[in-house]
């Protein structure tokens, strides 16, 4: 950990070769110039840059909930590693398809009107039994949350899903235990 770890050490060799490049590159004619103070700068920018994304995939990929952007199309732009535990697939082959293309369209009814609130601006919160079509049924506790430009204008939201299946199948146990059964608790939270 700290300034001797392994990942520290790799990032000061991947500096020390590019250095070493950048000299040869001006010396043997490959880039034409010597490097600027600009050059360098902006070199540096996006290599920090590359490196605060890379550190918020490992960030969204390490969550155990589901988390996504999705576009004002209802296209998935982004998903995290979640997404591939839960519905067994790459998540490649959902990004740039449509949610109800993806989650199905039993999962599409419940989901919906979320999702249309989150797209017409307004931050939602629900739990909801979710009849995904891979992945199978859940009970979700989710939260859309509107990306808005300054304008006003929706560009998308981003959705944070975590599955509650064995708190609910918990509640249904006490319940039953207290004298409800579980299709009451059913019919009560479909209301």
């Amino acid at each position: 950990k700290g300034a001797t770890s392994g990942s520290v050490r790799l990032e000061l060799q991947a500096d020390c070769h590019a250095g070493v490049w950048a000299k040869h590159a001006v010396a043997t004619g490959f880039y034409g110039k010597p490097f600027t103070d600009a050059d360098i700068q902006q070199a540096i920018s996006a290599a920090e840059a590359r490196s605060r994304e890379a550190r918020l995939r490992f960030t969204t990929d390490a969550a155990p909930m589901l988390i996504s952007y999705i576009g004002a199309d209802g296209r998935y732009r982004q998903m995290n590693h979640a997404y591939e535990s839960w519905f067994g697939r790459p998540r490649e082959q959902s990004i740039g398809r449509k949610m109800r293309d993806v989650l199905g369209d039993e999962a599409w009814r419940t989901l919906g009107p979320h999702v249309e609130a989150a797209l017409a601006g307004r931050e939602v919160r629900f739990e909801s039994w979710v009849p995904y079509r891979s992945g199978g049924p859940r009970w979700i506790q989710a939260t859309y949350v509107p990306d808005v430009d300054e304008g006003g204008r929706v560009r998308g939201f981003v959705a944070f899903v975590n599955d509650v299946t064995a708190r609910k199948v918990a509640e249904a146990a006490v319940r039953e235990s207290e004298g409800k059964s579980l299709s009451d608790l059913l019919a009560e939270f479909s209301r």
